[in-house]
């Protein structure tokens, strides 16, 4: 059964929950392309590299404790932990972690709208995943 995200989904970041300020959670994995043509290849050849991660999450209700988490989270490490749950029969939860910090965000609003911002956050080597 497929993983609805409403309800399924959580985040923390640097020991934080902030679930309920967010109405969007991603991890995003790229593996570099390492070119291995050679004099003798009739087509390209490649080998995977090196794995970068990152992640991007909405924060939909803007306050002063998410503003300092993510302010502080730009100069120093914090365990950031993702979790996804089937809502299936056979519940099973996913969980991804690892140390990360923010690379930017940006703070923004329209009229009518709430004040949200979507950080990128960089993940220090693999996410352990459980």
């Amino acid at each position: 059964m497929a993983v609805k995200a409403a309800g399924n989904v959580t985040f923390t970041l640097g020991g934080t929950d902030l679930t309920d300020n967010i109405s969007e959670a991603q991890l995003n994995a790229a593996v570099a392309e390492l070119n291995t043509s050679n004099l003798g290849s009739g087509d390209e050849e490649y080998e995977p590299g090196q794995r970068s991660w990152d992640g991007t999450f909405t924060v939909v209700n803007w306050t002063k404790a998410i503003d300092t988490i993510l302010y502080n989270a730009t100069t120093t490490k914090a365990t950031a932990v993702l979790t996804a749950t089937d809502s299936g029969s056979n519940t099973v939860t996913y969980t991804w972690t690892s140390e990360a910090f923010v690379t930017g965000y940006s703070v923004g609003g329209a009229v009518g709208d709430l004040v949200q911002t979507s950080p990128t956050i960089r993940f220090s080597g693999a996410p352990t995943r459980a």
